[in-house]
């Protein structure tokens, strides 16, 4: 979960002809840059509140360790109660979103070298989202499995429900994200040359269900478990 709070820069850089990628790549890329700890104590704070029980949070605190050393600690949540979008065959709400994000950043400043080292933690319980059933009796989708036609679209633009709020889905939306990143950047000033190395660990682990037909007959569904 990167939400634009606490940065300093961002950075797109897309091709074709692109700079960064070169002539023949179509590749592109998006840079985003956090803002460095500061030497003086320092706190900013946001919030915002929504309908359909939407609630974001955001915290930065900077502090100074010592004369060379400033750090800090950002934490983000953001949360939704999924009513947006209900489910005509379970009783439950669809596209909750329920994430949070915590870093701790370091700066050290010693002669010509800088240090920042970034450790990130995010959980993310948002369920996957919801899908419109939009296949027609004449679909392969259907064809295939069996379905009448009260479980089909009435037409390609009008989904089964009939409503582009209410999905017939059946199958579980459950997902489990958890990342754990660690970010070191080093930036050497030396003789008017400046040199900057990167590097960086990521960990992380996903369960999570999709319910590709969205219907409430069981005919296509995935389960993705993976780290």
């Amino acid at each position: 979960m990167q939400v634009l709070f606490d940065f300093e820069q961002i950075d797109v850089a897309r091709g074709p002809q692109g700079t960064l990628e070169g002539a023949p790549n179509l590749g592109g890329m998006v840079n985003l840059k956090r803002r460095n700890p500061t030497d003086e104590f320092d706190v900013d704070v946001r919030a915002s509140f929504g309908n359909y029980r939407r609630r974001e949070y955001d915290v930065a605190v900077n502090f100074p360790i010592t004369k060379s050393i400033a750090g800090k600690i950002t934490y983000a949540k953001k949360e939704d109660g999924g009513k947006y979008m209900n489910n005509v065959t379970i009783d439950r709400s669809e596209n909750k979103e329920d994430r949070i994000a915590t870093s701790v950043a370091l700066q050290a400043k010693f002669g010509g070298v800088t240090a920042n080292y970034i450790y990130d933690d995010e959980q993310d319980d948002a369920d996957t989202p919801a899908l419109l059933n939009l296949s027609t009796a004449s679909d392969q989708l259907c064809i295939q499995s069996g379905a009448s036609e009260d479980t089909c679209a009435f037409a390609r633009d009008v989904p089964q429900t009939t409503s582009k709020i209410l999905t017939a889905q059946n199958f579980s939306n459950e997902r489990d994200y958890d990342g754990e990143y660690h970010t070191l950047t080093l930036d050497f000033d030396f003789r008017g040359y400046e040199v900057t190395n990167i590097t960086g660990v990521r960990e992380t682990s996903e369960q999570s269900n999709h319910d590709m037909d969205a219907s409430q007959i069981d005919f296509y569904s995935a389960t993705r478990d993976q780290q």
